[in-house]
């Protein structure tokens, strides 16, 4: 193999490792920073302004965990606005509105997801952080609508 046919093969290797990286940032799955640890406050300063799909997934993970449930579902919304490929953010949605106030957003929620993500309203609506819905009258037709779209 000569120093040119050698060059060729990394540069193609290069660019093909760098097409993967961009992918999977842009739709959310390889997250770049680690915001886990960032206090409430200090990912209150950092949204300002913030376009950050990640920045916004973080803050309304920090919100969830301080039980501050309608301010996370205005997050997560955020999130998705700014990064519409987030399944985490399109999850964590789903499960911020069944833990809310209004069950029938949560149902509406559902209802809109099984158009564009069948599968994700399918694995949500198996979730058992939301078993307290199980008694809704909506629960019954929308889990079977949802587990009907995922198997088409």
């Amino acid at each position: 193999m000569t120093l040119h046919s050698r060059f060729s093969a990394f540069a193609a290797l290069v660019i093909t490792a760098s097409l993967g990286v961009a992918v999977l940032a842009t739709t959310g799955q390889f997250r770049t920073k680690d915001l886990s640890h960032a206090t409430l406050e200090e990912l209150e300063k950092k949204i300002v302004g913030s376009q950050d799909g990640q920045l916004w997934l973080a803050y309304g993970d920090k919100l969830m965990q301080t039980q501050h449930v309608d301010a996370a579902v205005k997050a997560y919304q955020k999130a998705i606005t700014y990064q519409p490929d987030s399944i985490d953010a399109r999850v964590n949605l789903g499960l911020a509105l069944g833990q809310g106030k209004d069950p029938e957003a949560f149902f509406d929620y559902v209802s809109r997801l099984c158009v564009n993500y069948p599968k994700l309203a399918d694995d949500l609506m198996k979730r058992p952080e939301l078993a307290s819905l199980q008694g809704h009258p909506r629960w019954a037709t929308t889990a079977a609508s949802a587990r009907a779209q995922a198997l088409d």
